[in-house]
C-alpha cells in the first residue's frame, strides 16, 4: 500500500483501516479470531468505505497542497507571529510576508486581521454574516425546548424534601 503522499495522521489511519479490513489485529500484526465483529460483512463494507473516503479525500488535500507554499494550513507559532508583527510593523507588504513565511496571502491578511493589525476582508464579513443568519434561522426553525434538553421525569415519583437541619453529611 503506498502512503507516503498522506500525512502521518491520515496514513496511520489508513493503514489501521486496511489491516482491519484484512483481519488482521493493526498493533500486533497477528490476525483476528473467525468471530471478530471485524469479520461480519457490513462491518467489512463500513471499513472499506472509510478507506476510500480517507483516500479520496487524501487526494483531493494532496492536489490543493501542490501548489501551496510550504507552511500554508499549518498552525501559527507564537515565534511566527512575532516575526509577522515585526515584518508587518517595518513596512513589508503583504506578499513580501507571504513569500517570507512560506504562507498564502490570505493566510497573511487572515492572521493580520485577526491580530487587528488590518482590516478584515469584506468578502469574509459578508461570508461570515451568511453563517449567522443561517445559524440564526436554524435556531428559529428548531428552538432548544427544556424536554428535549432533560430526560423526562417520572410524575409518579415523589420528591424527598429534607428540613434544613437535617442534611445528612
Amino acid at each position: 500500500m503506498q502512503t507516503e503522499s498522506l500525512p502521518v495522521g491520515e496514513s496511520e489511519h489508513l493503514l489501521i483501516l486496511t489491516a482491519l479490513a484484512e483481519g488482521v489485529h493493526p498493533l500486533t500484526g497477528h490476525p483476528l479470531p473467525d468471530d471478530s465483529v471485524y469479520q461480519h460483512a457490513k462491518v467489512l463494507r463500513a471499513l472499506q468505505s472509510a478507506i476510500e473516503a480517507l483516500k479520496a479525500q487524501s487526494r483531493k488535500n494532496s492536489k490543493r497542497r501542490a501548489g501551496s507554499p510550504g507552511q500554508a494550513g499549518k498552525p501559527w507559532t507564537a515565534a511566527e507571529i512575532a516575526l509577522l508583527v515585526q515584518g508587518f510593523d517595518t513596512g513589508l507588504t503583504i506578499p513580501q510576508l507571504a513569500e517570507k513565511h512560506q504562507r498564502t496571502r490570505g493566510g497573511i491578511q487572515s492572521r493580520l486581521a485577526h491580530l487587528g493589525k488590518v482590516p478584515p476582508d469584506p468578502r469574509w464579513a459578508a461570508i461570515d454574516a451568511k453563517k449567522r443568519e443561517k445559524k440564526l434561522a436554524k435556531l428559529k426553525r428548531e428552538p432548544l425546548l427544556p424536554e428535549k434538553l432533560l430526560p423526562p421525569q417520572s410524575a409518579a415519583k415523589p420528591s424527598v424534601i429534607i428540613p434544613d437541619g437535617e442534611i445528612p453529611y
